[in-house]
């Protein structure tokens, strides 16, 4: 005679196993370390502040002006016979813009004449260094006058903080130039031109 063993007494154990399976699966998933993975590049982003300049107070009072009507005229620079600056241990004879001044229009020359650059003092340095410094940059100029292929050769002093190198070759990027002319007359390109930006605190 066989005997039918009670519901319960099967299901009890089965209930049983199921939960103990869980609770262990549950705890292997827990005990796991959740790690984030690595970027393959790291964004740097460098925030400087600007000083704002101070205020001129004009005077109560109009200084008096004097009167340059009857002032001679000054006389031209000619860049052509102007001696070239050089950095030194750089022997490259390039023309230093700090101690040159232009007068468009009034040169004739194979090379690529400037008519406009403004380079700007790095405002974080502004104070901090009392010595002038010098960027000697290598550059190439279109058939319209803009640059191309801006780089920096060298710097004096050689360990000037690096916010000078890419202050000049800001400036020398959003240069203007008028440009050579070959033999009939036309613009044409150069290439491996080179000038000095210097960078003086007094000017600041």
């Amino acid at each position: 005679m066989v005997f039918a063993l009670p519901r319960y007494l099967v299901a009890i154990p089965l209930a049983v196993l199921i939960t103990v399976g869980l609770f262990m699966v549950m705890r292997f998933m827990v005990a796991q370390e959740f790690k984030l993975p690595e970027a393959d590049e790291q964004i740097e982003i460098r925030i400087t502040r600007i000083e704002e300049p101070d205020k001129i107070i004009e005077p109560d009072s109009p200084l008096d002006k004097p009167n340059v009507e009857n002032a001679p005229p000054p006389p031209p620079v000619d860049l052509a016979k102007a001696a070239p600056q050089t950095l030194q241990g750089g022997g490259i004879p390039v023309p230093d813009i700090g101690s040159i001044q232009f007068t468009p229009g009034t040169i004739t020359s194979d090379s690529p004449t400037l008519i406009s650059i403004l380079p700007e003092y790095p405002p974080s340095y502004s104070g901090r260094i009392t010595y002038p410094v010098k960027v000697l940059l290598e550059y190439d100029v279109t058939a319209e006058g803009k640059t191309e292929n801006v780089k920096v050769v060298s710097t004096e002093p050689p360990d000037a903080p690096g916010a000078f190198r890419d202050a000049a070759v800001r400036a020398l990027e959003r240069a203007r130039f008028k440009p050579a002319l070959d033999d009939s007359g036309r613009p044409k390109a150069s290439f491996g031109n080179q000038l000095i930006l210097t960078f003086d605190p007094e000017q600041v």
